[in-house]
């Protein structure tokens, strides 16, 4: 088996969680940061009438902001992470099946992400990404709750 662990980090707090607490737990593993991105031309039923360069500028700026992400989010690893690399995917169906298809390609030990709260009496719930990932990985999945 491989020691990597693929992290999975959108910017959002509960990633932020998930990448901090995943890699205190995981240590030297090589760890690779994915972020996903939406490509500008699945706005095109809003925006049916927008001409492909403002979609193609929309693209370029997604994966400019998914890169800048997921490079900030190797750094904040920190030195309890081994090797990192950081990779950015964009997103043509579900997010969840991106993550399963990047975590075979690195042949990932473990997936690491953080879950999101919904509030209230449901905030005990995965969030709808974490939970696919958790119901259709054949690998290890460490999800991260939000700090309490």
């Amino acid at each position: 088996m491989s020691d990597v662990a693929l992290y999975c980090y959108d910017g959002s707090e509960p990633s932020k969680a998930a990448l901090s607490t995943g890699s205190a737990l995981l240590g030297t593993h090589q760890a690779i940061v994915l972020t996903v991105w939406h490509p500008g031309h699945s706005m095109e039923v809003l925006y049916s009438s927008a001409p492909n360069e403002v979609l193609e500028k929309a693209d370029a700026d997604a994966e400019a902001h998914a890169r800048h992400l997921s490079q900030w989010g190797s750094e904040q690893l920190g030195a309890a992470a081994g090797t990192r690399q950081t990779r950015t995917r964009p997103v043509h169906g579900s997010v969840w099946r991106v993550i399963l298809d990047e975590a075979d390609a690195v042949d990932a030990a473990v997936i690491v992400m953080g879950s999101r709260g919904l509030g209230g009496m449901s905030g005990s719930l995965l969030g709808s990404v974490s939970h696919a990932v958790a119901n259709h990985s054949a690998r290890p999945v460490l999800i991260i709750p939000p700090a309490a």
